[in-house]
């Protein structure tokens, strides 16, 4: 009877020890597609990424796909099937882009069914821009940002923590320097899936379940 009621200690700290479940993640989409992740046409208007602050004109305002056909293609990293470059007006060939920073927001939802599953996610992804950009997440540092030799022509990788239950926001500031006439844009990809881990207190009664399993086998032997 003891050897019962060990093992049914164990089974139930196992159930307990598995691991926790992803989150639940809605909103997120790469730069340049619709709501069926499809990438848009040049000149598109980009639902997802709104200029909240726009130097060059009115905001909140969307983001728009930036013409692939012309200059600053090269140097910009060309379009692809799964993402475009974004920006405050489609034909940046020709100027009439103004100097200053440019903000674009990216809101999406964290959901779970076990309580800190979305402060364990982490998001990871991929993203350039033109010139140096950072990235907030709510409002806030993420501890992600470019430098000054950032690349145009390749992405750089990133990696948010700490996402919150409900909604999140993802600030990506762009500062355009220079004069007028100064091409700006924003690329970025990012996975729809983020990586659930078991949280602290899940680990300890896992660790109390392999004891116990432990404990079982010697008295057995």
């Amino acid at each position: 009877m003891p050897n019962k009621a060990l093992l049914r200690i164990a089974l139930g700290i196992g159930i307990v020890f598995m691991p926790a479940s992803a989150a639940t993640i809605t909103g997120l989409f790469n730069s340049g597609v619709d709501n069926s992740s499809v990438v848009l046409a040049d000149g598109s208007a980009d639902n997802h990424y709104i200029l909240i602050v726009n130097p060059n004109g009115f905001a909140p305002i969307s983001s728009t796909v930036v013409n692939h056909n012309t200059f600053p293609f090269p140097p910009w990293l060309a379009d692809s099937n799964t993402s475009k470059w974004v920006g405050p007006i489609a034909d940046e060939s020709g100027g009439n882009v103004a100097p200053g920073n440019y903000t674009y927001e990216l809101t999406f939802t964290c959901a779970d069914s076990i309580t800190g599953t979305c402060a364990s996610t982490n998001l990871s992804g991929n993203w350039t821009s033109d010139n140096i950009g950072t990235i907030l997440h709510n409002g806030s540092s993420s501890g992600v940002g470019g430098s000054p030799d950032m690349s145009l022509s390749m992405f750089t990788a990133f990696s948010i923590s700490g996402l919150s239950v409900g909604t999140n926001t993802l600030d990506f500031i762009v500062n355009n320097a220079g004069s007028t006439n100064t091409p700006t844009g924003l690329r970025v990809e990012v996975g729809v899936a983020a990586t659930g881990v078991p949280e602290p207190g899940t680990m300890m009664l896992g660790a109390l379940g392999l004891l116990t399993v432990g404990l079982l086998r010697r008295r057995r032997s």
